[in-house]
C-alpha cells in the first residue's frame, strides 16, 4: 500500500462526488489522470528508454543545474536594471516568471525589458538558452536513438522473459527449427531468443542478441535463469572448425547448466565421442549429432523434452550408421509408387534393395512415433526416423 502506484490507484478511484465531507477536496478528480503513469510498469519499451535516460543522469543534472543558474542570474539581473523604470517587473517574482519564459524560448510577450541594459540582458539570456535548451534536446535524442540503435543490433543489458526459448546460435538446423516453431504457432506462447554473433535476417517471430554465447555474461542478457529450453548450435564459421565449434558447444552447455539446473538443454555436436561428455560429465539433456538429425528431430526434442532415445545414438556409435529423419519421400525412387502404410514402406525398401532400417516417424503435431503398427498411415508422417549405411537417399 505504501507503494507510489498503490498511492495513485487509491487517489484515482475515491468517491469525491459521493461522500459530503469529501467534495471540498473535488479538484483532487484530476489525479484520475495520474492512471497514466502506470503504462510505463507494463511497457519494457517505456522502461528501457527510462534506463538509458538513468545512465545521462549526470549530464543532464548538469545541464538542467546550468539552466536554473542562469534563469536565477537573468531575474536578479533584470530585475535590478528594470524596476525602477518597467511598471511590468514591480516584483521578483515578475521578473522571474520574464527569466524563464524567456529561458525556454517562449516568449509570451507579457513581460518585457524596456531600457537598454534590460535588453542586452534579455539577448544574452535568448542566446544561452539556445545552446543549453539545444544541448537538452540533443542528449535526450540521442539517448532515444541510440536506444534504438540496441534494440536493432541486439545489444541489450538483460531480457526480463520467462519460460523463453533461447537458441545459442545461427544455423541452416536454427533457421528450419526457428520457422517450423512459428509455424506450428509455439511461438505465439513462448518467446524465441536468439544469441549469436552471425548475421541474422530480420524476422518479426524472434529476438536477436548480439554475444559471445560461451561467455555467461551474454547468456545472463537472455535470461538464461528463467528461460524453459536452450539448444546450444553447433556453429561453424570461417575460422571456426568443427572441432572448436564442438568444444564451444560443449563450454556452453557447461555455463548453462551451472547457470540453471531447471532449463532443458539440447546440444548439437559434430564428433559423437562429444556424447558421453555432455550427457555424463556436463549432465546436458539431450545431445543431438550434427551429421545424422536435421531440424524435424531438433523440433521434436523442443516440444517433447526426453523424446530422443538414447538408442539412436547407441545405433550411430556400435554400428556405424547413419541415423536420419528425412522426408517420407525421399526413401524411394520417383518412379516408385508411393506406399500408404508403414508395412507398404519397408516392403518397397527390400524391393528396391535399400539398406534402411525404419525406425519411426515424426508426425506433422511434431510428436514422434517409435516402432509403429504396420498398418499405421504414412498420411500423418511428415519426417522418417531410419537408420542407414551410405548415401540411401534417391
Amino acid at each position: 500500500m505504501t507503494q507510489p502506484y498503490s498511492v495513485i490507484d487509491l487517489v484515482a478511484i475515491l468517491p469525491f462526488g459521493a461522500l459530503r465531507a469529501l467534495r471540498t477536496f473535488r479538484f483532487l478528480r484530476l489525479a484520475c489522470l495520474l492512471r497514466a503513469f502506470k503504462l510505463a510498469r507494463y511497457s519494457s519499451g517505456i522502461s528501457g528508454y527510462a534506463d538509458e535516460l538513468k545512465k545521462r543522469s549526470y549530464e543532464l543534472t548538469m545541464l538542467a543545474l546550468v539552466s536554473a543558474g542562469s534563469i536565477l542570474l537573468g531575474a536578479i539581473l533584470i530585475f535590478t536594471v528594470e524596476k525602477p523604470f518597467n511598471a511590468r517587473i514591480g516584483t521578483f517574482v515578475d521578473a522571474l516568471w520574464w527569466s524563464t519564459v524567456t529561458m525556454i524560448t517562449v516568449g509570451y510577450g507579457d513581460v518585457y525589458p524596456v531600457t537598454s541594459q534590460g535588453r542586452l540582458i534579455a539577448a544574452f539570456l535568448m542566446l544561452s538558452s539556445v545552446s543549453i535548451v539545444g544541448a537538452i534536446g540533443g542528449l535526450i535524442t540521442s539517448t532515444v536513438l541510440q536506444r534504438i540503435e540496441t534494440l536493432r543490433e541486439g545489444r541489450v543489458e538483460r531480457l526480463t522473459l520467462k519460460d523463453h526459448i533461447v537458441f545459442c546460435g545461427w544455423t541452416p538446423s536454427a533457421r528450419k527449427a526457428a520457422e517450423s516453431l512459428a509455424e506450428l504457432g509455439i511461438l505465439d506462447s513462448q518467446k524465441l531468443v536468439v544469441l549469436t554473433e552471425q548475421k541474422m535476417p530480420e524476422d518479426d517471430y524472434m529476438l536477436k542478441l548480439k554475444g559471445d554465447f560461451t561467455r555467461p555474461r551474454s547468456l545472463r542478457k537472455v535470461n538464461i535463469e528463467d528461460a524453459a529450453t536452450v539448444i546450444v548450435f553447433h556453429e561453424t564459421a570461417e575460422d571456426v572448425s568443427h572441432e572448436m565449434a564442438d568444444r564451444k558447444a560443449l563450454i556452453t552447455t557447461l555455463q548453462i547448466e551451472s547457470m540453471n539446473r531447471d532449463v532443458h538443454t539440447v546440444t548439437e555436436v559434430f564428433d559423437p565421442a562429444n556424447f558421453e561428455t555432455v550427457q555424463r560429465k556436463i549432465r546436458g539433456d539431450e545431445v543431438l549429432s550434427k551429421e545424422e538429425l536435421d531440424a524435424g528431430l531438433l523440433l521434436n526434442a523442443i516440444e517433447q523434452p526426453g523424446g530422443i532415445p538414447r538408442v539412436v545414438y547407441e545405433l550411430s556409435n556400435v554400428t556405424g550408421a547413419s541415423v536420419r529423419s528425412v522426408p517420407k519421400g525421399e526413401l524411394l525412387p520417383e518412379k516408385a509408387a508411393p506406399p500408404k502404410t508403414i508395412r507398404q514402406l519397408e516392403e518397397a525398401l527390400l524391393e528396391h534393395q535399400k539398406p534402411v532400417t525404419l525406425l519411426g516417424y515424426a508426425d506433422w503435431n511434431g510428436d514422434v512415433h517409435l516402432n509403429p503398427r504396420g498398418d499405421a498411415k504414412l498420411d500423418e508422417a511428415e519426417h522418417l526416423m531410419v537408420v542407414a549405411e551410405g548415401d540411401v537417399w534417391r
